[in-house]
């Protein structure tokens, strides 16, 4: 199957499903306020291993298709405390100045399949 994330549109899906069109799209979550940043580290990179970007020592942005904030909390283990604490928030949207690759990796993670 071939996903085209340029024009957001998959045709291999489209093709699949008898010529409907698909809306699935992923979800962007900041993660912030963490109160210990390298075992989250560990844990991010574990859980989305080519799904987040590091902002600083202690901020992400992680992306997935089908979890809520809850679950990105439970899946890096913050839920019950075992990565210490932290904020998660699902963006709806954004603004701002900062380097392009931030930019270009929520450009990229952002689209709708």
């Amino acid at each position: 199957m071939i996903v085209d994330l340029a024009y957001g549109y998959a045709g291999g899906i489209d093709h699949m499903l008898g010529g409907n069109k698909v809306n699935l799209s992923m979800t962007i979550f900041v993660i912030f306020n963490v109160s210990n940043p390298q075992s989250l580290k560990v844990a991010i990179e574990r859980v989305f291993p080519n799904d987040h970007l590091s902002l600083g020592a202690s901020e992400w942005l992680v992306s997935s298709a089908s979890m809520t904030s809850r679950d990105v909390g439970d899946a890096i283990e913050i839920s019950e405390g075992k990565n210490g604490t932290a904020i998660i928030m699902a963006m709806a949207g954004y603004w701002g100045r900062a380097s392009n690759n931030i930019w270009e990796w929520i450009a990229a993670k952002g689209k709708t399949l």
